[in-house]
């Protein structure tokens, strides 16, 4: 299914539904009295002391009383691995929310912490909007579940939906990129600025809000209305921390086969944790630019290649000359324009950095974003 509200959709639902209509409303002075609240735990004497110290801050902010959202549980909007998405509304303004239930999947209240985590601590961290807006947290008694509530952005539709029917215009239009020129085999401007604002949100979370995604890929890219921030992360389910003695998050292990890197585990020692984001953000812009490339099953085929030849995607430009045809390579058109037109071979040459096979070969996301500046003033 696809999605208007930031969350995956297409997976097993869990959770039974419930008769239950909760109710609540959120104060008519301002929804966002109930952005939460993060401080970062100072260091004490002891580790130990440290992290009690940290729950103890996070389990007691962003909390929302249950008497302030309105939520009917019969009607999920959407269904993912570990949860299910209902549209709901503050009673007071019927401003629109989104609450995202965990299922009975065993790992589901670990990955819901998490992302309320993240969350929270983005919420607070970081003035940009590269995110939706959250709200914070309630507890619903007729599932005996923590959920987490959102403003829902209005007009929004994910990058995948955009991709897979070929909208070009809209999303040109949506995104405020300047239109390649017609007749253009490349989207080398779509290209430039898709992987610019999606490298700008990375670089935030990375540097200011210490936060790996580990599940980019474009079902969790938002696409909306904003004129500033139009383009939006989601799902933090699958994040962990960057840096740290103890990282939030760092042994969870979901991920997507299709757009994870190489190395799929981040090391804990490994200082170039945060290019895992790198490579998926890669395989993201060749999708963009290549317009053989949006479907899905072109980017399996890919990948499968990739993995036979060592992530080499100059020999998979290559084998595409062999293989014009077929899905998951490139038509002769897409080569030929690589091959003579200058802003494309650069952002080719780009899209070779970031799928490099080891983490510390790719550009950091701060990287890219400056030869991306490059090409798009030349």
């Amino acid at each position: 299914m696809d999605n208007l509200l930031g969350f995956s959709c297409s997976f097993l639902p869990f959770l039974s539904t419930s008769s239950n209509v909760n109710h609540a409303c959120i104060h008519s002075s301002s929804i966002s009295s109930f952005t939460p609240k993060y401080s970062l735990y100072k260091s004490r004497k002891t580790l130990q002391q440290s992290a009690s110290k940290n729950r103890s801050l996070i389990q007691s902010v962003g909390y929302i009383p249950e008497d302030q959202v309105i939520v009917d549980l019969e009607k999920p909007f959407a269904s993912g691995s570990f949860g299910q998405v209902y549209f709901g509304k503050a009673s007071a303004t019927d401003t629109p929310l989104v609450i995202k239930v965990p299922n009975l999947h065993p790992m589901a209240d670990t990955f819901i912490e998490t992302e309320r985590y993240m969350y929270t601590k983005i919420s607070s961290a970081l003035k940009v909007r590269y995110w939706p807006q959250f709200l914070g947290y309630l507890k619903i008694p007729s599932v005996s579940k923590t959920v987490l509530v959102f403003r829902k952005e209005e007009q929004s539709q994910t990058l995948d939906w955009y991709l897979k029917r070929k909208e070009f215009n809209t999303l040109y239009t949506r995104l405020g990129i300047t239109q390649d020129s017609y007749g253009s085999v490349l989207k080398t401007s779509l290209f430039n600025g898709i992987s610019l604002q999606l490298l700008n949100a990375l670089q935030h979370l990375h540097t200011r809000g210490n936060i790996i995604h580990r599940d980019v890929k474009p079902s969790n890219v938002l696409v909306c209305e904003d004129e500033e921030y139009p383009l939006k992360l989601i799902d933090f389910g699958s994040s962990c921390e960057n840096r740290g003695f103890i990282r939030k998050g760092l042994m969870n292990t979901s991920f997507d086969p299709i757009y994870t890197a190489p190395e799929q585990k981040i090391d804990g020692w490994n200082s170039a944790g945060e290019r895992f984001d790198v490579y998926s953000a890669g395989l993201i812009g060749l999708s963009v630019l290549f317009p053989s490339m949006t479907s899905e099953s072109a980017v399996i085929e890919l990948k499968k290649y990739l993995e036979e030849s060592q992530f080499s995607i100059a020999a998979w430009l290559d084998a595409s000359k062999r293989n014009p045809s077929r899905i998951g390579f490139a038509t002769l058109s897409e080569i030929y324009a690589v091959e003579s037109d200058p802003i494309g071979y650069e952002c080719f040459q780009l899209i070779q950095d970031m799928l490099k096979l080891k983490p510390q070969d790719r550009p950091s996301a701060k990287e890219a974003i400056q030869r991306l500046q490059k090409n798009i003033s030349a």
